[in-house]
């Protein structure tokens, strides 16, 4: 254990006698592998559904570690996996890699190419990083091969994810295949005993604000993170998990807790597209996926052109985590007229994932609200601190604010499973914590006095006009919940006499592109201004119908 880690006034009382194993990434894949080694593990391939067990899964783990080794892999280096898909060979890596004491380097393809070149750079200066995995995609390929020779340190060599028999052409050669390097190893006999508090994935923040931040997570946040997930949402042997989230955010290290927990696992494999996600939900009987609400959006389009089609869809027995954005009352309505249930959560990069804060039904609410106020409920609140989490709001002057559900101020948490400092970035971390560990998010939001949290905006976004704060999150939600719209996203413009003022650009549903306008749009918020929902300053000056809306990497 890191002794600097050791915060001082820590009491130690009387030493217990109970063993203390290090919690390390690699044994939760021993653990399916032996364990629930006759379980799936599915992916979406092209063209084909590519199926083996968690059994299959350890032995082509332990060649691949023996494979690393050779390639003079070592603990503390840090190994790069260029991809974005979550595949059986990705999951592989991620595990082989920190089982090895050395980390997973996972490059985040939907940033700026700067920002890229910013991240490897940083690493490169602060630890070995000599070898890197890239996806056997041409896109991929081109993006490495255009990167490399402008950073810092040009890696020694790099491995294509897939077989020399099947890859695409390259302008630089690479050292080896997976498959072959998999094919001609032979299994790992021993895997080292590697320190729980040692990092294990290295990432950054998804840069919605300046340059991205290094986050260094270890083997104990990811391992205390996965059982948390499944704690809270009730996950075991008998689920089937959908890891829908891109590789590029881990995949909300979906496929960590189904190796945890024995669950089948679903991967959505290379380049997926809406209508692959849909066929993973429905064919594979998900029981349990989460991401954010714009990929649910997508999904439901596709459903609906299937049953358009005379095609029945029944999602029964699914339960969808939805994070990153609130969903709207029509998005929940619609999925749980499909037979699924829907919970949302809230999270971050520096928490590991979005089990932060997280709402899994209880009597408290349910029970006391009718169907109606319940639904809103479920759009408004993002749940209340997962076990461990804590959470405060901080006002303008640095005070704590009542937890009275109407004091709004930063979002303030303390996360045994996150970061509590950027990896060697000294002036980010003066920023993004206080003296004592604790994340300031840069969100608006609120507590009541049962512990849920409701987001109003982030502190950055929050619109002020003549004085007053406008919650940009607050209008696009209340304008998500208008039948007609797919997606909005609510900006401010410089005004002379008020400061700000709010504009909407919107997305309608295909059924009804062409058919809806502004005016249809700013006459369902004046309802909501009638009802005491919004004040009238609240209404956009304009709304904008546009194709699509370009979206950050989050």
């Amino acid at each position: 254990m890191d002794k600097e880690k050791v915060k001082p006034n820590v009491i130690k009382g009387l030493q217990g006698s109970t063993r203390h194993d290090q919690l390390n990434v690699i044994k939760a894949i021993e653990y399916a592998g032996t364990i629930h080694g006759y379980r799936e593990v599915v992916t979406r391939m092209p063209g084909y559904w590519h199926r083996y067990t968690y059994r299959d899964m350890l032995g082509r783990v332990r060649r691949l570690a023996s494979a690393l080794k050779s390639l003079g892999v070592e603990p503390g280096d840090i190994v790069g996996i260029w991809s974005s898909s979550n595949t059986y060979r990705n999951v592989e890596l991620a595990g082989a890699i920190p089982g090895l004491g050395a980390i997973s380097g996972i490059v985040n393809f939907t940033l700026p190419e700067d920002d890229i070149i910013y991240m490897l750079n940083h690493a490169i200066d602060h630890a070995p990083y000599k070898l890197a995995f890239v996806e056997d995609d041409p896109l991929t390929l081109m993006k490495y091969e255009l990167i490399v020779p402008r950073l810092k340190k040009p890696f020694e060599k790099y491995i294509i994810i897939g077989d020399s028999e099947k890859t695409v052409a390259t302008a630089t050669k690479p050292a080896g295949f997976t498959e072959d390097l998999i094919k001609n190893a032979s299994e790992i006999t021993e895997w080292p005993e590697i320190d729980e508090y040692a990092a294990a994935g290295y990432m950054g923040t998804s840069a919605t604000t300046g340059r991205p931040k290094a986050l260094l997570h270890t083997h104990r946040g990811m391992w205390l993170q996965c059982t948390g997930q499944a704690l809270t949402y009730g996950l075991s042997p008998m689920d089937t998990i959908l890891v829908l989230p891109p590789f590029t955010h881990g995949g909300f290290l979906f496929h960590l807790t189904a190796t945890m927990v024995g669950a089948k696992m679903v991967l959505t494999g290379p380049m997926p597209k809406a209508s692959d996600w849909a066929d993973c939900l429905i064919k594979e009987r998900v029981t349990f996926t989460g991401g954010v609400p714009t990929m649910f959006v997508m999904i439901l389009d596709d459903i609906r052109q299937r049953q358009s089609r005379g095609e029945k869809v029944d999602l029964s027995g699914l339960k969808i985590l939805f994070a990153g954005q609130a969903p709207s009352e029509a998005l929940i309505d619609a999925y749980q007229d499909l037979g699924a249930s829907c919970i949302q959560g809230y999270g971050c990069s520096e928490g590991c994932g979005p089990e932060v804060v997280s709402y899994v039904p209880r009597p408290l609410e349910k029970e006391s609200m009718s169907p109606a106020e319940y639904r809103r409920f479920l759009c408004e609140s993002s749940g209340y601190p997962c076990l461990g989490v804590e959470v405060k709001i901080i006002g303008e002057n640095n005070e704590e604010l009542p937890r009275d559900g109407k004091s709004i101020g930063e979002i303030h948490a303390k996360i045994p499973w996150g970061v509590d400092e950027y990896w060697m970035m000294p002036e980010e971390t003066k920023k993004g914590f206080d003296e004592n560990g604790w994340l300031k998010s840069g969100d608006l939001g609120s507590v009541d006095a049962h512990g849920c949290i409701r987001l109003h905006d982030r502190v950055k976004d929050a619109i002020k006009s003549g004085g007053e704060w406008i919650s940009s999150s607050n209008i696009e939600g209340l304008i998500c919940s208008f039948t007609p719209v797919s997606e909005a996203c609510v900006v401010e413009v410089e005004h002379e006499k008020w400061g700000g003022r709010p504009v909407a650009l919107v997305t309608l549903r295909s059924e009804s592109k062409g058919k809806i306008t502004e005016r249809d749009i700013k006459e369902y918020l004046q309802k909501k201004v009638e009802t005491g929902e919004i004040a009238k300053f609240h209404i956009p000056d304009k709304i904008f119908i546009v194709d699509e809306i370009d979206k950050t990497p989050n």
